[in-house]
């Protein structure tokens, strides 16, 4: 098996599987969790779209369809969701700090959740929005073709591409690095606390929420971290020529665009799959996620084919004000 079609495979796995936890996040109105969701499937699908288009042969590869606006458009998305899986684990993160700094009852106003729904938009979409946006100063041409890559977006070699883009990715890591630190500090100084005063009070359902946060809040930043900074190094090691923005944007209405010829599929597209299944173990493999996948087969009228869902009814959770609080706090941002 070639490793294009062990890719194609895999990646689609993925594709079809993320998502199915979004529908639950959605009605928990955890907002990180479903833009980082999001952001891993239109990463995977893009990475799929193009490994099947520029995939082929090197004579194949020579002669593939140059991507015209197709490609315009998809860089864009490679940019936002590259950044967008980063800021989406920060905020993660960032909750999950809040809600073990805060143990303990809280009542939470309309204003209040207004503000948290905010607060986590901007983390989700701010960076990656910002770094669209600028990429265009520093984007010598339109795009390059990678083969089994497909539409790679292009960068100058200048001086203003540091403060501008790279330097993002590595500012977005240290802050979902220092939350997840946080949140690991803070679960082994009130470990005693928490499992003696928390525990007892918390449904075993909101305890595996917060736990399958945590695990996969801590394996994106274990795994992307580590990575980003890598690549910024790498970046820097590239002579930087002066700034001009008619050098860099010479030739960018042109029709020109470099194709890249490749023998192997880059490390950075294996990771969002990567990703995608580890976030469909954490997040789709509880009661939760095997109730909205019994409620989907009843919708599409094969609730008699697989009978054996309807068995998987949900456990009634306790109530109490600690649990109540920090399911608000974890899942909620609505300004209802």
């Amino acid at each position: 098996m070639s490793v294009k079609i062990f890719f194609l495979i895999i990646c689609f796995i993925a594709i079809i599987l993320t998502p199915i936890p979004l529908t639950w996040h959605i009605k928990l109105r955890n907002v990180p969790a479903v833009c980082l969701i999001c952001w891993i499937t239109i990463f995977n699908m893009i990475g799929f779209v193009n490994a099947l288009i520029w995939g082929g042969s090197e004579e194949e590869f020579e002669t593939a369809w140059n991507g015209a606006i197709f490609c315009d458009i998809e860089i864009k998305f490679i940019i936002a969701s590259s950044a967008g899986m980063m800021t989406t684990t920060a905020a993660i993160s960032r909750n999950l700090a809040r809600v073990m700094e805060q143990v303990g009852p809280a009542h939470k106003t309309k204003a209040t959740r207004r503000s948290e729904l905010i607060q986590d938009l901007f983390i989700c979409f701010g960076p990656p929005v910002w770094l669209m946006s600028a990429h265009y100063i520093v984007q010598p041409n339109r795009y390059y073709i990678v083969r089994y890559v497909g539409c790679t977006p292009s960068v100058d070699n200048s001086w203003p591409t540091i403060p501008l883009i790279y330097i993002w990715p590595p500012i977005i890591g240290f802050v979902a690095a220092y939350y997840a630190g946080r949140v690991i500090y803070l679960l082994r100084k009130y470990q005693r606390q928490y499992s003696e005063n928390v525990n007892s009070a918390l449904s075993d359902s909101t305890k595996s929420r917060f736990m399958r946060l945590f695990i996969i809040s801590t394996f994106m930043v274990s795994v992307n971290f580590p990575i980003v900074l890598y690549i910024f190094y790498h970046n820097l090691q590239y002579p930087m020529v002066p700034y001009s923005w008619k050098l860099v944007h010479s030739t960018f209405g042109g029709d020109y665009v470099p194709y890249v010829k490749s023998n192997s599929i880059q490390f950075d597209r294996w990771i969002p799959v990567l990703a995608g299944i580890v976030c469909f173990v954490f997040f789709g493999t509880g009661r939760e996620a095997s109730q909205i996948c019994k409620e989907w087969f009843e919708f599409f009228g094969l609730g008699a084919q697989f009978t054996f869902l309807k068995k998987m009814t949900p456990k009634t959770e306790r109530s109490s004000s600690i649990s109540s609080w920090i399911s608000g706090k974890i899942f909620s941002s609505s300004t209802s």
